[in-house]
């Protein structure tokens, strides 16, 4: 069987968080024995992406792949000759099934800066979107959210499922050590939805009972920057590390130190329909979590019992925080049920349930 399998990123560049899930499915696809024909490239390089979705046109001239799956950029698509590919699969008759990552744009999120010139980029961005829906729902046999109540937000003329992230079988984490400082992780985005501000609130309340552990917090260079002049952060206190690292080999050990990991994202309606892949990579690593209860996380979280769930305040989430690092039980007890989970969400699980929906669409 021959999939055509569309991203919108560099395979030999793993620095954007946005690149993981791409790379995941690309690996199980493969992993499924399937011969997998790739198109890969960021839009931003709009000449040499046009030149590979060129090289993809003349290729259907003379092959037809079975399936072809997408995944989209965060943005909407900056070049015509995407949506000629996709017109032309359609008229080929190949089912197509794309994944509809999120949704920033019909809620205004997801940025740091403000003002006018903000403004009107998202507005145009806003009609790039509904451009692409219009032709998603054209063209697409089936389209996955990472949640159903997300696909609830937009008119989908189409069949509609839930394909949330998957895990991996990272490498087994150390052994924990019952003497060393208790330590906690955040690996993401700084912007409010996110809810990292409130995080390191939470860590210094901690801190000023005398309660002693570490946070690791590993985000982008120029993000950091931003944000720690946004919310005067001079100097950065003895207890919290910050990292800008990405990548598998370089995060394994930075999570080989850490106990449990956190996702202290804003209770709000857009992070009420949709679910962090953060969660899921932590879970690869057996990490037990807190979270604030955000609708999809704490859903997870509860039914697989392997973490705490917090309400949406600065407070709340530190008694969360406080509980995990001073109840080594409670984490060993999350971690192990993390085992079970882990194999449960595995990418190959998301990647043959793609391959099943779009074959019932070949009869």
């Amino acid at each position: 069987m021959t999939l055509l399998y569309i991203t919108f990123i560099d395979f030999n560049n793993s620095a954007s968080g946005s690149s993981v899930r791409p790379q995941k499915m690309f690996g199980a696809f493969k992993e499924m024995g399937l011969e997998v024909k790739l198109l890969e490239g960021q839009q931003n390089h709009r000449a040499r992406r046009r030149e590979k979705v060129r090289d993809i046109l003349e290729w259907l001239d003379v092959n037809r792949p079975d399936i072809c799956y997408i995944e989209p950029p965060s943005g909407p698509f900056f070049n015509g000759i995407d949506h000629k590919l996709l017109k032309k699969l359609k008229a080929m008759n190949i089912p197509i099934g794309l994944f509809y990552r999120d949704m920033y744009w019909k809620f205004g999120l997801g940025s740091l800066k403000k003002g006018l010139t903000t403004r009107i980029k998202g507005l145009i961005i806003k009609m790039m979107h509904k451009r692409d829906w219009r032709v998603f729902m054209k063209t697409l046999s089936i389209i996955y959210f990472p949640t159903l109540s997300m696909a609830d937000m937009l008119h989908v003329a189409i069949p509609a499922k839930a394909l949330p992230p998957g895990c991996f079988n990272a490498a087994p984490p150390r052994v924990s050590d019952t003497a060393k400082v208790p330590t906690g992780i955040y690996i993401g985005g700084l912007a409010e939805l996110y809810g990292a501000m409130k995080m390191i609130k939470a860590a210094r309340l901690i801190h000023a009972k005398g309660i002693d552990f570490n946070l690791k917090l590993i985000c982008r260079q120029a993000e950091w920057t931003h944000f720690a002049q946004e919310n005067e952060l001079t100097t950065i206190p003895d207890w919290l590390e910050v990292l800008h690292i990405s990548g598998d080999d370089a995060l394994r050990e930075q999570y080989a130190q850490a106990d449990f990991a956190l996702c202290p994202h804003e209770v709000n309606s857009y992070n009420n329909i949709t679910i962090s892949v953060k969660i899921m990579e932590y879970l690869s690593y057996l990490k037990p979590v807190v979270v604030t209860e955000t609708i999809p996380m704490k859903t997870f979280v509860t039914q697989n019992e392997i973490g705490i769930v917090t309400k949406d305040s600065v407070e709340a989430f530190a008694d969360g925080m406080q509980r995990m690092i001073q109840d080594k039980k409670l984490r060993d007890g999350y971690a192990k049920n993390c085992i079970t989970a882990r194999q449960a969400n595995l990418w190959i699980r998301k990647a043959e349930s793609v391959v099943d929906d779009l074959m019932l669409n070949t009869h």
